[in-house]
């Protein structure tokens, strides 16, 4: 028989994101002239656009068009697809490590459950080796078995001398979804 693990990784589905930019979030700056062809108009007229995002210090200088109008309107697209780029670049980072926290190393000292088929057994490695013999329950998608958790419950009761565990076991049934 071979042995083989799985991992599993339960991550929420990220939405678009969405970036809007107010007039109060932008900051434009007409002062600096055009490069580029256009001669004398270029160098007289102030036709180049700078926008900054005020609360992240993000700057776009735009000169492409001969018109302040159509340069504002780049200036604007261009601050708000590098403010989407650095959303997405940071929520990527966000998921990227919240993935590497929750898989870990994948490694089989990381194990939680042993299914061993032969023995007809479900060890769960997080109640001190707690085993149970009924893995038909286990398998069936009722993974938090009351059977399981009251024998291993009275062995952590007897382990520190509490003797009376029909307390906590009730608590514990409460606990449980139905």
């Amino acid at each position: 028989m071979q042995t083989s693990s799985a991992t599993v990784v339960v991550l929420p589905v990220a939405d678009e994101a969405d970036v809007t930019l107010g007039p109060t979030d932008v900051r434009i700056e007409v002062s600096k002239k055009s490069s580029g062809p256009g001669g004398q108009s270029v160098n007289a007229a102030h036709q180049a656009i700078r926008a900054t995002h005020i609360a992240t210090g993000l700057t776009v200088h735009c000169t492409s068009s001969q018109s302040q109008f159509e340069n504002r309107i780049r200036a604007v697209e261009l601050l708000r697809t590098k403010l989407l780029d650095q959303q997405l670049s940071a929520r990527s980072e966000f998921e990227r490590t919240e993935r590497k926290e929750q898989r870990g190393t994948g490694d089989r000292s990381e194990k939680i459950r042993t299914y061993n088929f032969q023995r007809d057994e479900v060890t769960d490695h997080r109640l001190a080796k707690a085993r149970c013999r009924e893995k038909s329950t286990w398998m069936d998608g009722r993974l938090t078995v009351a059977a399981c958790q009251s024998s291993a419950l009275e062995s952590c009761c007897n382990n520190i001398g509490f003797r009376n565990c029909s307390t906590l076991k009730i608590v514990i049934h409460r606990l449980e979804p139905d």
